[in-house]
């Protein structure tokens, strides 16, 4: 899972990540390690209290992950 956070111009091609910019990426590592909220719905103010990040990185990254 670390490699979301820095990886090879080849990974991210071949993966679908090269257009996810470095917060996004970020955001989408503690979603994917957050296993308490594994399942349930969140708002973006949830978010930003659970992870401690701003409203408009949780905003942008959950635009680009849609």
């Amino acid at each position: 899972m670390l490699g979301l956070l820095g990886t090879s111009a080849e990974f991210d091609r071949a993966n679908g990540l090269a257009s996810i910019a470095g917060p996004t990426r970020y955001f989408l590592y503690r979603l994917l390690c957050d296993d308490e909220g594994r399942g349930v719905a969140f708002t973006v103010q949830d978010y930003v209290e659970r992870f401690k990040l701003n409203d408009r990185v949780v905003s942008k990254a959950i635009r680009e992950l849609s």
